[in-house]
């Protein structure tokens, strides 16, 4: 292997991280504030799960597509995507519950809304 070679798959491979770690970073992280909004409508809500609900997410929904960004929604039509994509995902009725509440809260906060009254 020359050292061009090294260095353009060097290159890529820094590319490919980059690009990785872009992603999963472009997902918003749950905060406190969002816990409070999504209780409207979950009352049992925790920031532990909305943050598991964010992981699932980016892992889950990955895998057979590129992640839309919470805000692309408003928060009442998140259940019905998640309800439709769930099945084909295989994915658990728990586990889409999580990325259920995660998602709502998320679009809630970038579309400013009542998640009670839209829900």
């Amino acid at each position: 292997m020359t050292r061009k070679h090294v260095v353009a798959v060097g290159s890529l491979a820094v590319a490919v991280a980059v690009a990785v770690g872009a992603c999963a970073t472009a997902v918003v992280v749950p905060t406190a504030s969002d816990v409070a909004v999504a209780a409207r409508v979950y009352p049992d809500v925790t920031l532990h799960e909305l943050s598991d609900g964010r992981a699932l997410f980016v892992s889950r929904c990955a895998g057979c597509h590129q992640l839309p960004s919470p805000e692309t929604r408003r928060p009442e039509e998140w259940p019905v995507v998640v309800d439709k994509m769930a099945p084909d995902a295989k994915i658990s009725d728990s586990d889409r519950a999580l990325i259920e509440r995660y998602l709502v809260a998320a679009s809630a906060r970038s579309h400013a809304v009542n998640i009670a009254a839209s829900r």
